[in-house]
């Protein structure tokens, strides 16, 4: 018999057991006490003991009475910076003369986060009518932009992004399309609300090296990191430089696991990193995990995704080589890469994505 997992939901293979906890583990379903590798492996041992005893075992309840530790829901990078932590969508506020916000992730969450946000601008800087002076686009992804709107009806904030991003956020049918990626995200988690991407307002472009003033103190320094996509901006504030690189660095898993993203040109998104690592940065703020803090660990971290990147290339290359087309060499990097990936959302998007990045080593 298998262990039980409620309802009509049987697993009868390890594996798949380890996938149901890594997933678990991924969106942080329970609050882990350990380090994830040792948590896993002891949930695996009492799940397998139980299999060989063909005894019924509620995983899920097994995994709330291991680990029931609170993680904290925000908390300061420096006195200026606000990090509020999320599974997966973690946002950043810059405080100042006016309040910056970094990106606004999906459509699905943007309810949960204008909640958040103005709780904890309440609780830190004691503002009555907490705001939202101006919202800073890294670029244009769905899972970047798609709470935007539902955003600006609360706080009516500008929006500042790239060129080539105000462009596109101007176009039906990119509007259309970002708002069709968030509702299959919606759908895939489900989210039957009525939340959506649409027009924005207020939305005007800034330049690489131009500089945003924040306070008289300090000021953030808008950096091109294309690759990823064609609109990518990474912003560093200072003094302090804090980096916020969007996906211009790729994406870390809960498990460090480091993710290239080159969509759409593999030789900018490696001299995007390689210009990163050129600058003094002493917190990196990753859109999709926690900041790494300390210029060794953001270095190093940095190097580790050069590295990856690299990897990911030439198996690229070796699948093409070999004689595969663009949608084969994608699926095989999808099994092999991504198979549990944190964030994407449904896997049509990300098989789209990947194709992306084939083409882009394919044309290279």
């Amino acid at each position: 018999m298998s262990p039980y997992l409620g309802g009509n939901f049987f697993l009868s293979e390890r594996s798949e057991f380890k996938n149901l906890i890594d997933n678990l583990l991924i969106h942080r379903t329970i609050r882990r006490a350990t380090r994830e590798d040792k948590f896993r492996n002891t949930i695996l041992h009492q799940i397998c003991f139980d299999f060989s005893k063909n005894k019924p075992y509620n995983v899920f309840y097994l995994l709330k009475e291991k680990v029931m530790v609170k993680e904290k829901t925000y908390d300061f990078i420096d006195e200026r910076v606000v990090v509020i932590y999320d599974r997966t969508f973690p946002l950043y506020i810059i405080l100042g003369d006016k309040n910056y916000l970094i990106d606004s992730g999906p459509a699905a969450r943007a309810p949960e986060f204008f909640e958040k946000i103005s709780g904890i601008l309440y609780k830190t800087i004691g503002q009555k009518q907490p705001r939202i002076d101006t919202l800073l686009l890294t670029h244009s992804h769905w899972d970047h932009t798609g709470g935007a709107h539902f955003l600006q009806q609360q706080y009516d904030f500008d929006v500042l992004a790239s060129t080539r991003t105000t462009e596109l956020l101007k176009k039906p049918k990119v509007i259309q399309m970002i708002d069709q990626m968030n509702q299959g995200f919606k759908k895939l988690i489900g989210d039957d609300s009525d939340i959506c991407f649409s027009t924005l307002k207020h939305l005007s472009a800034v330049q690489p090296a131009e500089s945003i003033s924040i306070s008289s103190k300090s000021h953030i320094e808008v950096i091109d990191t294309p690759g990823h996509t064609r609109c990518s901006i990474a912003f560093l504030l200072h003094p302090g430089n804090i980096l916020f690189p969007g996906d211009a660095a790729g994406l870390m898993e809960p498990d460090s696991t480091i993710r290239p993203l080159f969509f759409s040109s593999y030789s900018d998104y490696e001299n995007s990193i390689r210009s990163l690592l050129e600058l003094e940065v002493e917190v990196m703020a990753l859109p999709h995990n926690k900041p790494v803090k300390g210029k060794a660990r953001v270095k190093s971290f940095l190097e580790a995704s050069l590295q990856k990147t690299r990897e990911v290339r030439n198996t690229i290359r070796e699948y093409l080589a070999d004689g595969r087309d663009v949608i084969q060499v994608s699926e095989l990097i999808y099994e092999q890469e991504f198979p549990n990936i944190s964030f994407m959302g449904p896997r049509d998007i990300l098989i789209m994505n990947l194709e992306s990045m084939v083409r882009s080593v394919y044309n290279a």
